[in-house]
This record gives structure tokens, C-alpha cells and sequence, in this order.
């Protein structure tokens, strides 16, 4: 199987074939729309019930606390702020939360301002606004990432997405490796510079971010309330429950440091000695798709090598297992990933042998 190079985006950042990438620190998704419509007052009203709430909606869940607060100030002022609105869909673009706290009054009317914008100008205003609240957790930012990508880069899915990261990661550390052109790379790192907190590299995010998307259901509950980072999530994530549920519980109830969760995840599951790493880099998932446009696209996965053959079946088979609980991949995907597996199998085999 032969490994094809991926066609860099088409799109409204202008970031086409042939084309310089852009300068590095510039934002590939301009945000003074959302500043111009933020700066005009409301031009109609509406019933709440007749808008789309769920369109462009990157919060699964907002900050309980913060929206008691925002719930009392218009308990007493009212709806000061209108809420952006797509003119041809009723859609909302930001305001997410008045919104919710409209229906929930029986405001029977809101202030609204109508945006004359398509889809995907309607998709960055909102995701623009997001970025900007600071009750926005790393789920509800880091899929709203891969959306943007998805999006922007013409992906079938969220799975190819999460896919192309990986491997633009690997592809950015290895020196002379062009399996992504380098402007594709360059403005998946923008994207992702731009619309995480603090500004994330690439290899930061696909390290510390994309990982959060397999964790259990519990865990990221709790990490979307806002009662757990991150941080400490990934690493109580590595236990088996009752064990996970146990710590989770003390994390919350105690406000446990990272280092303290660290720790105590140490005592229950000490680490693995260490083995002689191998030599090779042997890669850990191959998938075979199509993009939206129907482009043949091959992508060859590669994670960072364990300390053996051993412990890099063992983590592979964890991360198809989580895949496949989380249905984050597609039948097709997870069949040839098994393939993938069998393969890699083999291999050790004929090494220990």
C-alpha cells in the first residue's frame, strides 16, 4: 500500500495549492466579523422557540456557575446583549446561553441581530465567540478543533480528521518527511493555535488534547462541569474502575493537585520496567478513505515508540478498543485498523521466533 500525499484546503482562508502558507502568528479565520455585529444593536425580536439553537453550538455543556450568574443579571436587567442570528436559517451564531435562559423564563420575546452570512462564515463567527468565553471546556474547545478542521479541510469525518493530526504530528517531527505538504501542516497549526487556550502547538494538542475525546463517560462529564481538569482526568483515566471511580470521587471532594493525582494513581498502578526499545518505528494504524470530493486519501498513523514490540500491541489494542466504545471510527476504518493489528502481530512473532 502506498501512502498519497494530502491535498492542502480549498477554502475561505485562502489557503489553496500553489499558494504561499501563511505567515506564522496570523490568524487563518478572521474575527472582525464577530467584533462589527457584537458592536451593533439588536434590529428585531423574536420568540426564542423559533430559533435553531443546536446548528453551530460548540458548548455541550456551559459552565453551570456561570450561567446562574449571567440567569441573575437578566432576572434584573433583562437581555441587554441580542443574540446573533444567520438570517437564512434562524440559526443562532452566539448567545447560546441567553437563549437557554430564555426558554427556560418563557421569555415569550428576545433582541436579535440578523447576519446576512452562509454556512461556514455563520460556523467561524460562532466558533470565534466560543473561543472567547471563559467557561469553555477542553472537550467542548478540543472538538470544537476538529470540527473546524473537519470543516475546513473537507473531511468526511471527524475520525479522518483526528487522523490527519496524528499524522501531521508525526509528519512535523520527522525532517524530510512530505507526506502532508508543509502549508496544509502549517494551517492546521494556526487553526489550532487560534482557537485553543494559550495559543497550542500542533504536537502539544494531538499530545494532550485529542486524548481527552476517549476518555470515560464519567470523566468527561466531570471535566465539561468543570469539576476536573484535564490533567488530572488523563491520569485517573488510566485506572480500572472501582479503583477510577474511587480516585475521581477524592479528586473532586478533595481537590487533589495533579501531583497528588499522580501520586496516588502510582500506589494503585505501579509502572511497567522497562525494556530495551526496538529499533524500528513500526506504524499503528493504516486507513484507507475518501474525502468529500472523493480523493483518494491513505494515511499512515505512526504514535510515538514504546519501550517494546510488546507494550506497542498492548497499546494498540487499548486505543482500538476505546475507539471502538466511543464509536469515534467508522466499521470500514476499524476493519482495517484490525488488519493493521494482525500485521503488527505477526511481526512480533517472527521476532520473538
Amino acid at each position: 500500500m502506498t501512502t498519497a500525499t494530502i491535498a492542502p484546503p480549498v477554502d475561505n482562508a485562502a489557503i489553496a495549492t500553489g499558494q504561499k502558507p501563511q505567515q506564522r502568528g496570523k490568524s487563518p479565520v478572521d474575527s472582525q466579523r464577530l467584533v462589527q455585529a457584537q458592536n451593533t444593536s439588536a434590529n428585531d425580536t423574536i420568540d426564542p422557540r423559533e430559533l435553531d439553537a443546536s446548528r453551530y453550538q460548540f458548548r455541550k455543556q456551559p459552565n453551570p456557575k456561570a450561567k446562574a450568574e449571567l440567569a441573575e443579571s437578566i432576572g434584573v436587567k433583562g437581555i441587554t446583549n441580542p443574540l446573533l442570528v444567520q438570517t437564512s436559517r434562524k440559526a443562532i451564531i452566539a448567545g447560546f446561553t441567553r437563549h437557554e435562559i430564555a426558554i427556560e423564563g418563557e421569555f415569550t420575546q428576545v433582541p436579535i441581530r440578523w447576519l446576512d452570512v452562509d454556512d461556514d462564515e455563520a460556523a467561524d463567527i460562532a466558533a470565534i465567540d466560543n473561543t472567547k468565553r471563559a467557561d469553555l471546556n477542553p472537550i467542548d474547545e478540543t472538538e470544537m478543533v476538529v470540527s473546524i478542521l473537519q470543516r475546513k479541510l473537507k473531511f468526511a469525518s471527524a475520525a479522518l480528521t483526528i487522523a490527519f493530526l496524528h499524522q501531521a504530528a508525526h509528519t512535523k517531527e520527522q525532517t524530510g518527511n512530505n507526506v502532508i505538504p508543509t502549508e496544509t501542516i502549517e494551517f492546521a497549526t494556526q487553526i489550532i493555535r487560534q482557537f485553543t487556550k494559550g495559543g497550542m502547538s500542533l504536537t502539544s494538542f494531538v499530545k494532550n488534547k485529542l486524548k481527552l475525546l476517549n476518555l470515560p463517560e464519567n470523566i468527561l462529564d466531570s471535566v465539561r462541569s468543570g469539576e476536573l481538569h484535564y490533567t488530572k482526568a488523563a491520569a485517573i483515566s488510566t485506572l480500572e474502575d472501582p479503583s477510577r471511580q474511587e480516585l475521581l470521587d477524592r479528586s473532586i471532594e478533595e481537590g487533589l493537585s495533579v501531583r497528588e493525582v499522580k501520586a496516588e494513581v502510582a500506589k494503585i498502578k505501579p509502572p511497567k520496567a522497562k525494556a530495551d526499545k526496538p529499533t524500528t518505528e513500526l506504524p499503528v494504524k493504516v486507513i484507507e478513505a475518501r474525502q468529500e470530493d472523493n480523493s483518494e486519501l491513505n494515511l499512515t498513523v505512526l504514535a510515538p515508540a514504546p519501550d517494546s514490540i510488546e507494550d506497542r500491541i498492548e497499546i494498540v489494542m487499548e486505543e482500538t478498543i476505546a475507539q471502538i466504545r466511543s464509536n469515534k471510527f467508522a466499521v470500514e476504518i476499524l476493519e482495517e485498523f484490525e488488519r493493521s493489528l494482525l500485521n503488527l502481530q505477526r511481526q512480533f512473532l517472527v521476532k520473538i521466533n
